[in-house]
């Protein structure tokens, strides 16, 4: 789970079409996502990837002058194998990535 890498792959008006590779438990995974970007909101739907599916969401407020709230939602149903196989750190861990992403694009930006 050491390797992280998100690139946009297509754009236009109404979404964004992304692909996040990174490692966990020793193999490489790629996941193709559409991503809606609202005013204060980032939806995002698994085009391709390992999930059966996945939804998640960005959700950005401002609480003041100083401090932005960023919080992260998803939805998500594993294959039957990986579900039995992964304890609930692994999804946290999963999550991380995620996260970890997120905000080194947001420091590219």
């Amino acid at each position: 789970m050491c390797s992280v890498s998100l690139s946009k792959i297509e754009k236009n008006d109404q979404f964004e079409i992304g692909k996040l590779e990174f490692s966990f438990l020793l193999r490489d995974y790629e996941i193709r996502s559409k991503n809606i970007l609202l005013e204060n909101k980032i939806k995002i739907e698994q085009i391709d990837g390992p999930f059966n599916s996945f939804k998640g969401e960005w959700d950005i407020s401002k609480k003041n002058n100083y401090e932005t709230l960023i919080e992260f939602s998803a939805e998500f149903e594993l294959p039957i194998l990986l579900n039995n196989l992964l304890p609930d750190k692994a999804i946290d861990s999963f999550c991380e990535i995620l996260l970890e992403a997120f905000l080194d694009r947001l420091s590219n930006v």
